[in-house]
């Protein structure tokens, strides 16, 4: 018997005789059958295909191709090749952590999982009259599944030759490469899908589901929550200015986005721009754009932030940190609506709704002589203040609770309790 665990690049061959097949036809025919394998759509079509290409490549009748589910440990695939005369069920998978009991007890294919915590994944194949496999494969094909090819002897009753363990290998390299582009491929098609059908769903509803769709990632129930989310509501079909004040952290870009996507302006994507992140001598622009030859760098025409958000929403994140110049271009666009290109002489228009956000004191920095008095005045038309966490505690719980099955997502886990300790000291903290 050979076993190879390609898995983990290691193998241990025994019995393998010298080469005698032809190697110019073996790779021939493994290309062949490597085009079918690559034109599957879907898991189970790589397993034909793959089933297939092994009986043909090594006249061998009888093969399995099995895959397994690590999180449920439950077979997803099972195929037996057409001209197999042993039928068989499908092998049972466990994990294990005592390597030697679990040959003991009958496991036939051993997979390292975690070898600093010695953990393995061990295969029971199901019992049947005839001799055991000749080879049996086990590969990952992304972290969550573990598939098994095994292959018994030869129709011609020869063991199989080195050049014909290297072309498996190659065929097993294949058929995972295959299996994780497929489901990076499915995955990408079912998001679109969702998203497609959400904004299909949402334009079919009634203004106030839109509305709460709004704050999936808003969260909270305490008083001030619900009552920024009642001024939002209120605010949200109009075109008037915001300002959102808050500390760093507090969700003020959160607090943005929920007024864009219950707005009129919906359909249309919310431009965000971080004013303090930008370079004084880019800052301008950044925001109204500018012609070729302008300044050194200035190698083509580039349109601002308040051309792009035409008939949307801008949102001008830590307004407070914009220079003087800045500001009085700033209030003349929300005046009138006009603007010039840095380095151009024609006057543009923009319909633009502006949500600006601080952390800063507006009011001192007017007394400092930092921030336009008029430019404030027309940004704070309405103002919202987004309290910080402490002091909305009871908001604690359901934040810690979202993140949990957020990241069970992400990671691919189970988790589904918090210590009430731990909860305790965070409301305390």
């Amino acid at each position: 018997m050979i076993f190879c665990n390609f898995s983990h690049l290691r193998g241990y061959i025994i019995d393998v005789k010298s080469p005698t097949i032809h190697t110019s036809h073996l790779v021939s025919a493994l290309a062949e059958e490597a085009e079918r394998i690559s034109a599957a759509w879907d898991f189970v079509a790589v397993a034909t295909n793959t089933l297939r290409a092994v009986v043909n490549l090594f006249a061998c009748s009888d093969v399995v191709f099995c895959a397994f589910d690590l999180r449920t440990f439950r077979p997803i695939v099972y195929q037996q090749s057409k001209t197999s005369r042993k039928p068989r069920t499908a092998p049972k998978l466990e994990r294990s952590r005592n390597l030697v009991a679990s040959l003991d007890a009958g496991a036939e294919v051993v997979t390292i999982a975690d070898e600093s915590k010695g953990e393995f994944y061990v295969i029971y194949e199901s019992s049947y009259a005839a001799e055991s496999p000749e080879l049996r494969i086990p590969f990952f094909v992304q972290p969550h599944i573990l598939c098994l090819i095994s292959l018994g002897k030869k129709d011609s009753g020869t063991d199989y030759e080195l050049i014909e363990i290297e072309a498996l290998r190659i065929l097993v390299c294949l058929v995972s490469r295959c299996c994780t582009g497929m489901q990076n491929a499915l995955r990408k098609v079912e998001m679109i899908d969702a998203a497609n059908a959400q904004l299909a769903a949402n334009a079919s509803l009634p203004k106030t589901y839109q509305r709460t769709n709004a704050y999936t990632q808003f969260l909270g129930e305490s008083a001030p929550m619900k009552r920024i989310r009642k001024i939002i509501e209120q605010i949200a079909p109009t075109d008037a200015s915001v300002l959102i004040t808050g500390e760093s952290g507090t969700g003020k870009e959160l607090a943005a986005r929920a007024i864009h996507l219950t707005s009129i302006r919906q359909q249309k994507p919310l431009v965000i721009v971080n004013c303090a992140a930008i370079p004084d001598t880019l800052v301008e622009s950044e925001l109204f754009g500018h012609e070729k030859g302008a300044f050194t760098g200035a190698l083509s025409s580039k349109k601002g932030k308040f051309e792009f958000a035409d008939g949307s929403t801008l949102f001008l994140d830590e307004i407070g940190d914009l220079s003087p110049t800045v500001q009085a271009k700033l209030l003349r666009v929300l005046q009138d609506g006009s603007f010039q290109r840095v380095g151009g002489n024609a006057a543009l228009q923009s319909d633009v709704r502006l949500i600006a956000a601080t952390n800063k004191n507006l009011a001192e920095a007017i007394q400092n002589g930092e921030f336009r008095e008029d430019l404030f005045y027309r940004i704070n038309v309405v103002l919202i203040e987004m309290p910080p966490l402490r002091d909305r505690r009871e908001d604690i719980s359901p934040l810690i609770h979202y993140y949990l099955d957020y990241y069970n997502r992400i990671y691919q886990k189970s988790l589904s309790e918090i210590c009430p300790k731990l909860i305790e000291w965070m409301m305390s903290y």
